[in-house]
């Protein structure tokens, strides 16, 4: 019996053993597990952050663009302005040197009336002067 017994206490300390074995492996396991729910805890975080960062980062890229398409509408605007008045003074100056041409005919016409009159003026005269002489006479 007492060669049962010793060999149950062989097997009992073989079982200890495999138990302390068993209870270190799982201490470990649990270390591991612990590290790696850190690990995870710690990788969510900078997944948060990350994407509290992208979310921001598109916003600013939104405002930015939106900025950028108005920029462009009123740059367009301006140059449609521009283009506007530039046609319109180009008629104003079109109109401005049909007047001027017009203005230099009808001056050159007046002073060939007015150098007309002037010579049928002089010619009266004389011929005024020339009957006055006469009639002194």
């Amino acid at each position: 019996w007492k060669e049962t017994v010793d060999s149950l206490n062989e097997k009992l300390a073989k079982e200890k053993t495999a138990t302390v074995d068993h209870d270190k492996e799982l201490d470990e396991a649990t270390i591991k597990l612990t590290e790696h729910e850190t690990t995870i805890e710690s990788l969510k975080g900078e997944l948060d952050q990350t994407a509290a960062s992208v979310e921001r980062l598109s916003k600013e890229m939104k405002n930015f663009k939106e900025e950028k398409e108005k920029e462009h509408e009123l740059l367009t605007i301006e140059k449609q302005a521009m283009e506007k008045s530039n046609v319109e003074q180009a008629d104003m100056i079109g109109k401005a040197s049909e007047t001027i041409l017009r203005l230099n005919e009808e001056n050159a016409n007046l002073k060939r009336v007015q150098e007309s009159t002037i010579g049928e003026s002089i010619s009266t005269i004389r011929q005024l002067e020339e009957e006055m002489a006469q009639l002194k006479e």
